[in-house]
């Protein structure tokens, strides 16, 4: 295991700092949400109230419930569980079960304390449920919009968790290496805090461009 280098610790502690200073905005943001309009229960869906008029809660239909087991499902690589909700009905655009899978690390760890180094039979485990994801119609290059969370790709996630296979089959399928959104790209995150087998995956996949 390579130790890490002082560029690699100080990309760890930029992480974290960013992370922090999200979880601040958040608290903010629900302090606010404190004052914000109420909920308006009907008998066909949810409506918030304005001043001027309501919205319809466009994801009426979608059971919280449903989203958190196919996310929950995705994250510990059962198949099976994935399919019978995909198969029930669940929407697979309503959350991200496919940055789930990415993002999967060892008990123990944790992906905004890098480096981590994942066995190959940890990280090959998800690519099944990736791969169905995609076949249901999940983007590889969705970025999530998290409300505990700084917003990422995929492709981040799955590079900061040190997930070598994870990330060539993301880039193999048409992943975008070079996004950005509240972390560093893949890219950099690669040289930054990655071994030297995700930095030939990344720059491997940079030249290949597939996503375009």
């Amino acid at each position: 295991m390579e130790e890490p280098t002082e560029e690699a610790r100080a990309a760890r502690a930029e992480i974290e700092a960013r992370a922090r200073a999200r979880q601040m905005e958040l608290w903010q943001q629900q302090q606010e949400e404190q004052y914000a309009p109420p909920v308006v229960q009907t008998g066909t869906g949810s409506y918030v109230a304005h001043a001027m008029g309501s919205s319809l809660d466009r994801n009426r239909n979608q059971s919280p419930d449903t989203q958190q087991l196919l996310q929950q499902a995705a994250a510990h690589a059962d198949v099976e569980e994935v399919r019978r909700l995909l198969d029930q009905g669940a929407d697979i655009h309503s959350s991200y079960p496919l940055h789930r899978a990415a993002e999967a690390c060892p008990e123990g760890t944790n992906m905004f304390s890098p480096p981590i180094h994942p066995t190959e039979e940890f990280d090959v485990g998800r690519i099944p449920i990736m791969q169905l994801l995609v076949e249901r119609g999940a983007d590889v290059n969705k970025r999530e919009e998290h409300h505990s969370n700084a917003p990422r790709f995929p492709i981040q996630s799955a590079t900061m968790v040190g997930a070598v296979q994870r990330v060539k089959w993301l880039l193999d399928h048409g992943a975008d290496p070079t996004v950005e959104a509240g972390f560093m790209s893949a890219v950099v995150l690669a040289q930054r805090i990655g071994s030297t087998e995700m930095r030939e995956v990344v720059d491997q996949g940079v030249t290949a461009k597939k996503w375009v």
